[in-house]
């Protein structure tokens, strides 16, 4: 069983996790995009990151 994570807490782990890896590498931006970024996501939904480099 899928475990559900609204929109708000998402953002949150995807700022956490770009401030993390800017530390190690050098990252110009990083998207959250797909299901939640379109904000149509259900609980058997991924994460889509993007990170640029």
């Amino acid at each position: 069983m899928a475990t559900f994570i609204d929109r708000k807490t998402v953002e949150k782990i995807a700022r956490e996790y770009a401030e993390l890896v800017k530390k190690e590498m050098n990252i110009e931006k990083v998207y959250l995009y797909g299901s939640y970024a379109k904000g149509n996501y259900t609980s058997e939904s991924d994460i889509d990151i993007a990170v640029i480099m």
